[in-house]
């Protein structure tokens, strides 16, 4: 099928909020660099551990919203990591995922928010956790790689934590989220025999029936 580009544009233009714009803008050429008023509304809301609260918990500092935002920032070609601005807010970000990993190497949300949590973030349940490993160790291992401030030890408990539960063809009991954002954490870390074997186990789930929003 053809993709008419021009109506995607202008769908974006019409419908979207400053984020999409400013993606949009970045990935078509057209516009200038983040502004710092920009980043400053885009990053608004950060509560004062470092963490941002979730749609389903407002007052509250959640991980997988936190991940959320740092993702969104990428996009928009923000320098997340500044060295020498200890209270930038991606910093600040990080340092709260740093706070919230369980001994064992894993993430997962509070429990007074489990009656709250939508199913991918739920509390004491093994998918989420998984899922939220993936996604904090992955952003540890970004910020290590540009970082003055290093997550490595961090980031490689949580590598290793995903290793225990994964199969031998290469699944995760979690979401299909959890394997690509797993891949990139192993890759990160130097472990590309287990990102190998998650991407091929991934290349047989990716189908018609995989709902845009999971890509």
């Amino acid at each position: 099928m053809r993709i008419d580009f021009d109506r995607a544009v202008a769908y974006i233009r019409e419908h979207g909020n400053e984020f999409d714009n400013i993606r949009l803008d970045e990935l078509i050429g057209d516009g200038a660099s983040t502004s710092p008023e920009q980043e400053q509304r885009f990053f608004s809301g950060q509560r004062a551990d470092g963490g941002w609260p979730p749609f389903w918990a407002p007052e509250y500092s959640s991980l997988d919203a936190t991940c959320f935002r740092l993702a969104q920032g990428e996009g928009l070609l923000v320098n997340l990591f500044t060295p020498s601005l200890v209270n930038y807010p991606p910093v600040r970000a990080i340092a709260f995922l740093r706070s919230r990993q369980q001994p064992d190497g894993s993430w997962e949300e509070d429990e007074s928010v489990r009656d709250l949590a939508p199913p991918w973030a739920v509390p004491g349940e093994l998918a989420p956790r998984l899922y939220l490993t993936a996604n904090c160790g992955w952003w540890l291992a970004n910020a290590t790689l540009t970082s003055f401030v290093s997550y490595d030890k961090a980031a490689q408990r949580a590598g290793a934590y995903l290793e225990q539960h994964l199969a031998q063809d290469g699944a995760l009991p979690s979401l299909l989220h959890a394997h690509w954002l797993a891949a990139g954490l192993w890759i990160r870390l130097g472990h590309n025999d287990l990102a190998d074997r998650t991407l091929d186990y991934l290349a047989t789930r990716i189908d018609d029936s995989v709902p845009a929003g999971a890509l």
